[in-house]
């Protein structure tokens, strides 16, 4: 995490953190976390044969059925969950720990970054810093910000809607 909020401090980032047990999903975070300010969010990181890694952080209740993931990322995407080895290598976190924020770790650029554009209707956000024993709240802006710094453009994905459309 330190590296983290050293790329916070040169980007002149103000962020809180908020320490807590390990958690392995959202419901044990949401424990830790519910009553703080921000967006609360969910990280998948997923795999295609032909179009690599994708990591998707989504509002913690949003929609993210692999079919409707599949169809708002298009081009024929038919993403499943990376395996651990994978996470490892690329984004270097453990099972658990993945964040919008690893992109810092994938110095290759083989991850495509998709956010939830739910997301975007809330000030601030609430991640993990590379591991899950704590959460940093972040404004969105700021969110941006970083993933852009670490050469990462957004992908913005629309999951409120309805897979019937």
């Amino acid at each position: 995490e330190s590296v983290i909020f050293a790329k916070f401090g040169e980007l002149g980032f103000k962020y809180e953190k908020y320490t807590h047990p390990a958690v392995m999903t959202v419901d044990e975070q949401m424990k830790h976390i519910a009553d703080k300010e921000g967006a609360k969010t969910k990280n998948l990181f997923l795999k295609d044969k032909k179009k690599g890694y994708f990591l998707l952080t989504a509002l913690h209740d949003a929609n993210t059925n692999m079919k409707l993931v599949s169809k708002r990322i298009g081009g024929g995407v038919a993403p499943r969950f990376a395996d651990e080895a994978a996470m490892k290598s690329v984004l270097k976190v453990p099972l658990g720990s993945v964040t919008p924020l690893a992109v810092f770790n994938d110095s290759e650029n083989q991850v495509t970054l998709c956010l939830d554009a739910g997301i975007k209707a809330h000030e601030k956000v609430l991640v993990h810093p590379l591991h899950n024993e704590a959460t940093v709240q972040v404004t969105v802006a700021d969110l941006i910000k970083f993933c852009e710094a670490c050469k990462h453009n957004i992908t913005w994905l629309d999951l409120n809607e309805t897979e019937e459309e």
